[in-house]
């Protein structure tokens, strides 16, 4: 009985994990996830993720700091 709920955990959790997107506001909440989705992709398509979540991330650090001005 253990291995069945353990087993329906892990797939939950996995399905859960699939379904994070990279959305502007997920990438600011969580930005490890958002790296780690990225790094679940294929090579040619995570450089691209890695840039776009980079890219989101270093907008809102120039915000903060034009804020702080």
């Amino acid at each position: 009985m253990k291995k069945i709920s353990l087993l329906i955990m892990l797939v939950l959790t996995t399905s859960c994990a699939l379904q994070f997107e990279l959305t502007e506001e997920n990438i600011l909440a969580n930005p490890d996830k958002a790296i780690n989705v990225c790094k679940g992709k294929k090579e040619s398509e995570m450089f691209n993720c890695l840039a776009n979540v980079g890219s989101v991330l270093l907008e809102n650090k120039k915000e903060e700091k034009a804020l702080a001005i």
